[in-house]
């Protein structure tokens, strides 16, 4: 089932749609998909929100993740479905409850197009970022710096930081991150000072436009996740108890709230010359 809107602002066609991950995920990856299916909405613009809801609990590979990842017997015992997303990162948990999740599509040409991935994820973060400023409490911040890996993020996505993803407000004397150094994984992800991470982002591009895949957590308790996942007990009890701390949920608010708020950022951050106290989309 989905539902559609235009917001006032931005150029930005809106869909809320349900279904399992699996038919989420391939109904997003289709928009961007050599260009021909990507839709043309009012306004000349094919730039499309898709705010979507996993009817059941499923872990969701990366692109990249071999299927190995997952104990498919456990992942079953358990009630979660396996599905695979076409964007890169690691595993993830969708369901109710879990996280806001959103997809955005940008076709190439688009005036919010910018060549440069990194410089288009960081304009998606911005817009979460001031979303979430908008539930109150101090800004989140958006990492700038290069990949941020712990000995779990090749497994687990809220294990590691990306370019544009956003975390928990750092201390007041924490500057915007260098390049993160090559050398071995770190315990916990980001620099020293910074939050937990609390929204992942990812990316797929094609000739027809930018897919960038987003989820906001509600809740993080990582056991529900690696509980599914191919590791021994022990790797599992010490996994469980370093990750506990590395990204955080967004506390009492309901996934209405955090939409709207995304979504009123999201309209204020594409319209040139609109002051909305943050960097705005190119």
């Amino acid at each position: 089932m989905s539902l559609s809107r235009a917001l006032p602002a931005g150029g930005w066609q809106v869909e809320e749609v349900w279904g399992t991950a699996a038919e989420l995920h391939a109904s997003s990856g289709t928009l961007v998909q050599g260009g021909p299916a990507l839709p043309d909405h009012p306004g000349g613009t094919a730039r499309l929100v898709r705010v979507l809801h996993a009817s059941r609990p499923a872990v969701v590979l990366g692109a990249g993740q071999p299927d190995e990842v997952v104990d498919r017997g456990r992942a079953a015992r358990l009630g979660l479905e396996v599905a695979r997303r076409r964007s890169g990162g690691a595993a993830v948990l969708v369901g109710p409850g879990e996280s806001v999740w959103v997809d955005l599509v940008i076709p190439a040409g688009d005036p919010l197009w910018d060549d440069d991935v990194g410089v288009s994820m960081a304009c998606v973060g911005e817009a979460w970022a001031g979303g979430l400023a908008r539930l109150g409490g101090p800004s989140p911040r958006v990492w700038r710096g290069g990949l941020s890996r712990t000995r779990w993020s090749d497994r687990v996505c809220f294990a590691g930081v990306g370019p544009g993803e956003v975390l928990a407000a750092p201390c007041p004397a924490v500057e915007d991150p260098p390049p993160a150094a090559p050398g071995p994984p770190a315990d916990r992800p980001g620099p020293a000072g910074w939050g937990p991470k609390v929204v992942g982002v990812s990316q797929r591009r094609t000739r027809g436009g930018a897919l960038f895949q987003t989820a906001a957590l509600l809740r993080w308790r990582p056991l529900d996740l690696l509980d599914a996942l191919a590791l021994d007990p022990g790797e599992r009890r010490r996994a469980a108890g370093e990750l506990v701390e590395v990204a955080a949920g967004l506390g009492a608010v309901s996934p209405g709230e955090v939409v709207d708020a995304f979504l009123e950022s999201l309209s204020c951050l594409a319209v040139p010359g609109e002051d909305c106290g943050r960097a705005r989309l190119p």
